[in-house]
């Protein structure tokens, strides 16, 4: 089934002539030609990011209830309906419209193209709903491209989408978000997917049994971006072997459980690479790969690791020893630096250009500063990322001495003439999505230090808003490929207002006045 797409520039090319002829009719609307109202009516589908497609009052239903020809037009156009959220959430009691049946003519109205959609069905209390739902989507999975399915504790859906769905031609990207209880686990759901076409996939799978493994198996092979939760290393390092052609992959390790010794596993193409959990698992997995062509590295074990730093530090040597790569990024707790002998293995890393470190007042922090600021270490790093766990007294205390680290870091040094000067900062605060929304306030003496240092050149990677210090990146980014990754994601789902992020947002505003 081949994709319908439009040339948009020979299209205005083509329609412009059409367009001034009717320009200046008395009545323009009733009299433009067809194509080019298609292009109008696509262009008022894209602008309504808050719509959903169980309302009556989503954009496709409202130009199709204005008039007897833009029904006509709407309704035999598929590209105003390729895009698709559904949100039971969102119902309204009275809607005697059954939310099956709106969705089922939505989709009937895509009919051919390749469809995306967002669907979030975690809310117990429509449970019913969400399953008849589930079910009309998947009587089209024939022409799923791009899919995003929430689940929260519904692992009964998870086992319906796994069990079946198994031929999925068009299937380009897939999201899967669930949480399974234990005891719940279904042993009878198939395992494998035929979908030639997958590229990216984020299995967010949360389960608590120690056995377990995910029950949706894909071609891993094809894989060139995937993103998964694991409850112990094993199932990731079975895997591990089958991926030929991914670049990136952010892993996350539930508990640890010892397992007996395997292979080293070869990563020939992943570049950026993201592990985190329990210290143990960690090691684990990085002592069985080989990734030759990694260039970013982020490594955040749940537990502190000041004890285990040395350790940890000559782990990661060992990993670049093995595949020989040149790290370019790099992600890690700030008491990793903690060893008097990280400057010696730091050496090793003096390809690294941009560094994130995460901070907390709980962990020794005086032989890390004392490190961080010396010459030797990462004497090409031109970008520097702080993000703080919390900000206590403490902390703030912590971050005026880090003030100190990049006043000196980013001045020339006499003696060392081939360090590169610190050029970019960003700083930031992890922030508890359910707690109040904490931003570092820029009153303070050390931020006023730091803004100082702005105005004398050093890039401050944020705004000052209200008082209060807003990162390009948030507390969960770290690069531009960060944010470029999610900008490729949202603009996936037309900007949907259900996956807005305001990272994100101010990352895809600032590219437009950049190209403009």
């Amino acid at each position: 089934m081949n994709q319908i797409t439009i040339d948009h520039a020979t299209t205005t090319l083509r329609l412009q002539p059409i367009l001034s002829f009717y320009q200046d009719s008395p009545a323009p609307l009733a009299r433009i030609p067809t194509e080019i109202l298609i292009l109008i009516f696509e262009f008022c589908v894209q602008s309504d990011t808050s719509g959903h497609s169980l309302s009556r009052y989503a954009m496709p239903f409202v130009l199709s209830q204005v008039c007897r020809r833009w029904r006509m037009i709407a309704t035999s156009a598929p590209s105003l309906w390729q895009n698709i959220q559904v949100l039971p959430e969102l119902l309204v009691p009275w809607q005697r419209f059954p939310p099956s049946n709106r969705l089922r003519l939505w989709l009937d109205r895509s009919y051919p193209l390749p469809i995306t959609c967002l669907a979030l069905l975690d809310s117990p209390e429509l449970a019913v709903h969400n399953a008849e739902l589930l079910d009309v989507l998947m009587a089209h999975s024939a022409r799923w491209f791009t899919m995003d399915f929430t689940f929260g504790e519904q692992s009964d859906l998870f086992y319906q989408l796994c069990s079946q769905c198994s031929i999925l031609p068009q299937l380009s990207c897939f999201r899967v978000e669930v949480k399974i209880e234990d005891g719940g686990i279904d042993a009878t759901v198939p395992t494998s997917w035929i979908a030639p076409n997958l590229k990216d996939a984020v299995l967010l799978v949360q389960t608590g049994s120690m056995d377990v493994r995910h029950h949706l198996s894909l071609p891993w092979s094809q894989l060139e971006d995937f993103e998964g939760i694991f409850c112990t290393p094993k199932p990731f390092l079975d895997i591990s072997p089958n991926f030929t052609h991914l670049r990136r992959c952010c892993l996350q390790i539930s508990q640890h459980f010892d397992i007996p010794s395997l292979s080293y596993s070869t990563l020939l193409s992943l570049r950026h690479f993201e592990i985190s959990g329990p210290y143990l698992s960690i090691v684990l997995v990085l002592n069985r790969l080989s990734l030759p062509a990694l260039q970013i590295l982020d490594v955040d074990p749940e537990e502190q690791i000041g004890p285990v730093a040395d350790a940890l530090f000559s782990l990661i040597l060992r990993l670049q020893t093995r595949s020989s790569f040149r790290l370019h990024s790099f992600s890690t707790p700030f008491s990793l630096f903690s060893s008097t002998n990280s400057l010696t293995m730091a050496k090793s890393f003096a390809s690294i250009q941009e560094l994130r470190i995460l901070l907390s007042h709980e962990e020794e922090t005086g032989t890390s500063i004392y490190n961080l600021a010396h010459a030797e270490m990462f004497p090409n790093l031109r970008a520097l990322h702080l993000l703080f766990r919390e900000m206590s007294d403490e902390d703030y205390s912590l971050f005026a001495r880090m003030v100190d680290v990049i006043d000196f870091r980013r001045k020339p040094r006499k003696h060392y003439p081939d360090v590169v000067p610190l050029e970019e900062v960003s700083v930031d605060v992890i922030r508890d999505s359910d707690g109040p929304q904490l931003h570092i306030p820029t009153h303070t003496i050390a931020f006023r230090t730091l803004l100082k240092m702005q105005g004398e050149g050093l890039v401050l990677l944020g705004k000052v808003v209200r008082g209060e210090w807003y990162s390009y990146f948030g507390d969960t980014r770290w690069s531009e490929e960060d944010l470029e990754q999610g900008a490729q994601w949202w603009a996936r789902f037309g900007y949907n207002a259900w996956l807005f992020d305001p990272e994100i947002a101010a990352y895809v505003e600032r590219k437009a006045l950049e190209q403009s």
